[in-house]
C-alpha cells in the first residue's frame, strides 16, 4: 500500500512539472460575395486591399500611372462611378502631395455623386467584363519622398 501511495504521489508531482505550452493564433478571414445582379471588383491578378505601387521612371524622373483592371457586371442598368474625396498621395508629414487623375473605362471619375458619369452602358454591363482602371499623377514635378494615399471610389447601378 505504501509503495502504491509513493508511486501515485510521484506521478502527480511529475505531471505538475510537465506543463503543456500553449500558443494562440488568430486568422482574419473575409469574404466578399457579390450579388449576381451588380458588382464591380478587382480581377484575380491584384487585390485592392493591398498597397498598389505606382512605378517610378528613374531615367526620365517621372511617376508612372497605375494600371489595373476591374471586373464589372450589372443586369440592373448602366454603371456610374465617382470619388468620395480628392485623389491624392502625400508624404507622411504632409509637406508634399501629388494630385491624381482616376479613370475607369477611359472616363474620368469626379469627386461627388452629383456629376457621376456613366462608365459602362447597360448593354455592355449585362455581361461580366474587365474594364481598365487608370490612376495617374496630375503634374510633372515630383519632390523626393515616400507617398501614400487612398483612392476611394463608389460605383452605382440604377435601373433606367
Amino acid at each position: 500500500m505504501f509503495k502504491n501511495l509513493v508511486a501515485i504521489s510521484s506521478l502527480v508531482l511529475a505531471s505538475g512539472v510537465a506543463v503543456a505550452e500553449t500558443q494562440n493564433m488568430s486568422v482574419t478571414v473575409s469574404a466578399d460575395i457579390p450579388t449576381s445582379t451588380f458588382y464591380v471588383t478587382t480581377t484575380s491578378d491584384w487585390n485592392a486591399g493591398e498597397v498598389q505601387a505606382m512605378p517610378w521612371d528613374a531615367t526620365n524622373g517621372k511617376l508612372g500611372a497605375l494600371q489595373r483592371n476591374l471586373l464589372a457586371k450589372s443586369t440592373i442598368g448602366p454603371i456610374t462611378g465617382y470619388l468620395l474625396s480628392e485623389p491624392t498621395i502625400s508624404t507622411a508629414d504632409g509637406a508634399n502631395s501629388i494630385a491624381l487623375d482616376v479613370q475607369v473605362n477611359k472616363k474620368t471619375l469626379p469627386v461627388g455623386a452629383t456629376s457621376a458619369p456613366e462608365l459602362i452602358t447597360a448593354a455592355d454591363a449585362a455581361n461580366e467584363r474587365a474594364y481598365p482602371l487608370h490612376i495617374a499623377p496630375n503634374g510633372n514635378t515630383f519632390n523626393p519622398g515616400k507617398y501614400t494615399g487612398t483612392v476611394a471610389m463608389v460605383f452605382e447601378s440604377v435601373a433606367p
